[in-house]
């Protein structure tokens, strides 16, 4: 074999060394990518896990802790199931683990915070929820309601309505005899499997019932509502502000809020098909949470009464959270970027123990328009302590189903 074959061929050889050696690296950081994302995946199955864990973890604490006494604070539930102050909960699982807790994220309302880990990964989950016992009907209690109007503006148009969420499966006790609603059909897939993409809705979404009408350009700070619907157990009840200018001098005629100007939202719906988006069409919702623009709190001497307040102007979602959470910054505050807050160091409260509301400018006061709402106590008269002021007589309202 000449010299030059010999080259050749022990060049070939070289060549097909580090083909092969590529090829190895190649198919080397392949499977290691197969695994980094394997492990993503499990991480972040994981922190799923832990989010549901640590919500049905605080839904539990939260009815166990109102069963001792209705009018225990937010701050202990979130407490508690954290597991002290400044604490987490952590669980094992799935051959990893996951680390999660509630913080409060206004005065009624608390984040959810879920981190999973799998081998060197991990990924964090989070979601807002409302207090289960706002605005949520509680077993014992008949088909009344009362609703008083605490402060509204003059010269603006504003017709108030109700609008319920019923429950729709039988952890809400249902809405027929069976304890099943024909809209919300049980499954027999598990929803992590392949294919199976439906999840049960939670509540149905009835359409807005009028309480009180447009404003005739006059402030009826003090009106009342008596108002009869039917409450099933675990339902929601939620306000909406249909908002208008008048024309002429007069009020226009709002029978629907899609024919304000503005509307606002005490509660709103979340679809499970747009995550992180609050639907207010008429339908099927998974959850039902404190709406951007409004500021719910349980009167902490009477769990069956509440305060909505709204806040209608041209704010930052991160703006109206911050004063809900954190209160009223003192005068001449401005809003800082950087720590996305105004500085408040939490609110202060009024003769009723309410957060102490009052018209503010430069930052979110929720002061443009306050109602409260309670239900009939034990088949009695109505228990709003001194609420909705006022000398007018109720005006008795019969929602159509």
């Amino acid at each position: 074999m000449g010299k030059a074959a010999i080259l050749l061929m022990i060049s070939a050889l070289i060549a097909g060394a580090f083909i092969l050696y590529n090829a190895e690296q190649t198919n080397f950081a392949t499977l290691s990518d197969q695994a980094d994302r394997q492990e993503q995946i499990v991480a972040r199955e994981i922190a799923r896990t832990g989010f549901n864990t640590i919500v049905a973890r605080a839904q539990e604490v939260e009815r166990e802790l109102h069963e001792f006494n209705p009018n225990t604070p937010l701050t202990e539930i979130i407490r508690t199931v954290n597991g002290g102050d400044d604490s987490q909960y952590v669980e094992e699982t799935e051959g990893g683990h996951f680390s999660a807790f509630l913080e409060r994220s206004g005065v009624e309302t608390y984040r959810v915070h879920s981190t999973g880990y799998y081998g060197s990964a991990d990924h964090s989950i989070s979601g807002d929820y409302l207090m289960g016992s706002i605005v949520n009907i509680p077993t014992d209690q008949d088909d009344t309601f009362y609703a008083g109007i605490v402060s509204e503006p003059s010269g603006t148009c504003t017709a108030v309505f109700l609008q319920r969420f019923l429950p729709m499966n039988d952890a809400g006790h249902g809405t027929q005899d069976d304890g099943i609603n024909p809209l919300n059909p049980s499954i027999d897939c598990d929803l992590d499997e392949d294919d199976c993409t439906y999840e049960p809705k939670k509540y149905m979404r009835v359409a807005p019932e009028l309480v009180f009408p447009s404003a005739d350009l006059y402030n009826r700070e003090g009106s009342r509502a008596n108002v009869h619907t039917v409450l099933p157990p675990m339902s929601r009840l939620g306000i909406i502000l249909a908002v208008d200018e008048p024309t002429g001098g007069e009020c226009p005629d709002i029978t629907h809020p899609s024919q304000s100007e503005q509307s606002f939202y005490s509660l709103v719906g979340q679809n499970h098909n747009n995550a992180g988006r609050a639907s207010t069409d008429q339908g099927a919702v998974d959850g039902v949470m404190e709406g951007k623009n409004a500021l719910l709190q349980q009167w902490p001497e009477d769990s069956n009464v509440w305060r909505a307040a709204f806040e209608w102007g041209n704010w930052t979602n991160e703006q109206l959270v911050d004063i809900k959470l954190n209160g009223y910054p003192t005068s001449g505050s401005t809003w800082s970027i950087d720590g996305a807050t105004y500085g408040g160091t939490g609110w202060e409260t009024d003769d009723y123990g309410y957060a102490k509301l009052e018209a503010r400018e430069g930052h979110p006061d929720f002061y443009d328009f306050v109602m409260e709402m309670w239900l009939k106590v034990d088949g009695g008269s109505p228990s709003p302590g001194n609420h909705a002021l006022g000398q007018q007589e109720p005006l008795e309202v019969e929602l159509a189903e």
